[in-house]
């Protein structure tokens, strides 16, 4: 594996820890935004529920469309879209349920433009060889990102619960920053 492939793999592995962990941000921060907000635990299971539905079915279309174009826009939008979901979600807490609803819309389809794409373009930049490691690194990274994420969203809150989504929102802010002048750099 060339050097140039090493980089841009360890540019999709952390691009999918860095989603991963957004997705696992709210999860300690959730009764306190219920409370906050006088949501109800409906409320609440359909925010959570948004963004997997939503994940659940512009996966295989965006998944498509990255076969038949490129890979590489799709996964700096959904980065982009990852870091506006991710400030989105912080503005609303203590605003509107409409708010995190829609910012759970565009989280669950920011993952569904970047992981679909991050596993093929992480496919296609392989050998058969070593494809199977290279896919155990993104496995790994997504499990990561689901362990450490609440984690480090209940350190973040305890300084204010919009804390961690700000905080993520700049880091996806960053990851498509570097992931596009990966880009241009390589290509």
């Amino acid at each position: 594996m060339t050097s140039i492939q090493k980089r841009a793999l360890y540019l999709l592995v952390g691009s999918q820890l860095l989603i991963m962990l957004g997705i696992g941000l709210v999860i300690p921060v959730d009764p306190y935004i219920k409370t906050e907000m006088g949501l109800t635990a409906m409320d609440m299971g359909i925010m959570a529920a948004l963004f997997a539905a939503v994940q659940f079915i512009a996966s295989p279309i965006i998944g498509r469309l990255s076969d038949k174009f490129a890979r590489i826009p799709i996964i700096a939008a959904g980065l982009l879209l990852f870091a506006i979901s991710e400030a989105v979600f912080a503005i609303g807490i203590g605003q509107s349920l409409w708010y995190l609803n829609f910012a759970r819309v565009l989280g669950g389809l920011a993952a569904a433009l970047s992981m679909p794409s991050i596993t093929a373009l992480a496919a296609d930049m392989t050998t058969l060889k070593n494809r199977a490691r290279v896919i155990g690194w993104l496995s790994a990274s997504f499990s990561g990102g689901i362990i450490l994420g609440p984690g480090i969203g209940g350190v973040l809150a305890n300084t204010n619960l919009t804390f961690p989504f700000y905080g993520s929102a700049v880091m996806g802010l960053i990851a498509f920053i570097v992931f596009r002048s990966e880009e241009r750099r390589v290509g």
